[in-house]
């Protein structure tokens, strides 16, 4: 029990010693063009004591060499030309508050022909019917992307080997043999880089193929304006902007059924018509169409309808609804009103935000817009612009003072 000895233990603390500073090793490719690399960050991966490194927490230094640079915010920089190859740059980092802790790491960096960009053919799907032909709207490179951009084929090869059932046409269109079971098939695509051909990418195209799924059906919402005397509203018809695989719906295509409400009702030919003494106000009733050839094929829409009171001759009201079709019947955008309007200019504007018409002094006479083109945009002047909807601004001078008016309006053929 006497025999003992006594030993002292000494601890050195400095500043930094608790901050253990992690500089870990990168890769990066890309193509000879040079120039910094997309999303490079040496940074990125580094810690300093268990946390990511910033540029306020670290100092960074690199020697560059002949092909590569790392740069100030920690990107790396590739000289133009540089050939195809492995290449390395170390570079350090220390921390600020101790500029004694310090770590080292590598960056390589691989340099190939085409590397920078990354073609991405992406599997698609799409339906028909066994009538055969070429899918509409089917183009297999829709969804297909290079370098991140949308391809088109002056960017890439396509290459397809038809099956019994399924073709990829050149233009990337698919096309099913005519009488085809119903059933799912597939077939498979690769696209090219033109400017390196062995930068590939393969894809699957799966086609659904039943009866008459090829019909897309189409009920589109509409709106009417009426006033409060009620009664069926005047060219009113919810099935005049309806499709059925792109064409205009008739009452012989489809079944038309709707849910009455308080103040509106369908009628069996597409009228809208408004319970007499409806309150002014807008209201709305819903309406669904199905394929006769294939009843499980529907589609629903809603109709919203503007109830308002009985006009007088001082309202200004923009009428919403224009059907230029030369039956005499909304041939024209009439606005009530006009003949106590001052001056006025009327705008009106495409989906885009492209001006279709400008006018001013409008008089339901000679300066009216009846759905051709009078404005700076794509269509040519005269040009009977597509049904759709538009949006107007209306900026008139009463009496009373200056106004502005905008809402939508829908052009009907």
């Amino acid at each position: 029990m006497d025999n003992c000895d006594t030993a002292t233990v000494t601890i050195e603390v400095g500043p930094g010693m608790g901050n253990v500073i992690d500089a870990v090793d990168d890769m990066f490719n890309t193509d000879s063009s040079g120039g910094v690399i997309p999303d490079s960050n040496v940074l990125d991966n580094d810690t300093l004591d268990g946390e990511p490194v910033t540029l306020s927490d670290v100092i960074l230094t690199s020697t560059p060499t002949d092909e590569l640079t790392i740069n100030e915010d920690g990107s790396v920089s590739v000289a133009e030309g540089t050939p195809e190859g492995t290449y390395t740059i170390e570079y350090t980092i220390c921390e600020i508050a101790d500029v004694d802790n310090c770590d080292t790491a590598t960056v390589t960096i691989e340099v190939g022909p085409g590397m920078g960009n990354v073609i991405d053919a992406v599997d698609d799907m799409f339906n028909t019917d066994s009538s055969g032909g070429v899918i509409p709207d089917s183009n297999v490179l829709d969804n297909d992307t290079l370098d991140g951009e949308p391809v088109t084929l002056s960017d890439v090869i396509l290459t397809s080997t038809p099956t019994d059932e399924l073709t990829i046409n050149e233009d990337g269109s698919v096309s099913v043999a005519e009488g085809t079971p119903e059933g799912t098939y597939t077939i498979e695509y690769t696209i090219c880089e033109i400017a390196d051909v062995d930068n590939c990418d393969t894809a699957t195209v799966t086609i659904e193929v039943g009866p008459g799924m090829g019909n897309v059906i189409d009920a589109v919402d509409d709106m009417f304006n009426t006033d409060s005397s009620g009664g069926v509203i005047p060219d009113s018809n919810v099935l005049s902007n309806d499709t059925l695989d792109g064409e205009p719906v008739t009452l012989s295509d489809v079944i038309l059924t709707s849910t009455p409400t308080d103040e509106l009702a369908i009628n069996e030919d597409g009228s809208v018509s408004v319970a007499e003494g409806t309150p002014e106000g807008t209201y709305s009733i819903e309406y669904t169409i199905c394929e006769i050839a294939d009843v499980d094929n529907c589609d629903t829409a809603t109709v919203s309808v503007i109830v308002e009171g009985i006009p007088d001759d001082e309202k200004i009201e923009v009428n919403q609804m224009l059907t230029p079709n030369g039956d005499l019947k909304n041939d024209f955008l009439f606005i009530r009103g006009v003949q106590n309007i001052r001056s006025s200019t009327l705008r009106i504007f495409n989906r885009w935000g492209v001006a279709v018409y400008e006018g001013e002094d409008y008089d339901n006479i000679n300066n009216v817009f009846d759905g051709r083109s009078r404005g700076r945009s794509s269509l040519s002047v005269n040009d009977y612009l597509p049904a759709g909807v538009y949006f107007y601004i209306f900026d008139y001078e009463t009496d009373e003072g200056s106004f502005t008016d905008s809402e939508y309006i829908y052009i009907s053929r």
